[in-house]
Formats: structure tokens, sequence, C-alpha cells
């Protein structure tokens, strides 16, 4: 088994701070195994993911909010 390497990622969702779309991105970003924790915060709204950069890249994270959303994108502070 290989350790996880946890990145730590903003997701941001444009200014889209619709409380229950957020908490149904947490949900749907919580329940993917390569997710440790998701953080929403609602202004200016964006979700703050650990996950393992292994098994699931920024490009995926941002799909899934994106479907959610319609709009998601890295903000840049990931680390």
């Amino acid at each position: 088994m290989t350790t996880p390497i946890l990145k730590h990622t903003t997701v941001s969702t444009s200014g889209f701070f619709c409380p229950s779309c957020l908490a149904t991105a947490q949900t749907a970003l919580s329940d993917l195994d390569a997710v440790a924790s998701v953080e929403v915060v609602v202004q200016p709204g964006h979700l703050v993911v650990s996950h393992d950069l292994q098994q699931v890249s920024v490009d995926e994270l941002i799909k899934i909010v994106t479907d959610i959303t319609s709009t998601a994108h890295s903000s840049g502070s990931e680390w």
C-alpha cells in the first residue's frame, strides 16, 4: 500500500454563494475515497479540499463541483 500524498486545494465557485449547492458539492467530494476532508467557506464561495493527489486530480475535483454549481476553478491556493 502506498502512502497517500495529501494536497490541500481551494476550489472557487466564482462567487457562487448558494449554501445548499456548496453543501451538495461538499457531500459529493467527501464521498470520494481519495478525499480526506472538505471545508466549505460560503463567502466568498469556495471549498478547501484535502485529497490524495495520486488518486484524484485537481481537474477531477473541479469537474465535480462544476457539475453541481455550473462554475468552478482552482483558485491557485494549493499546498
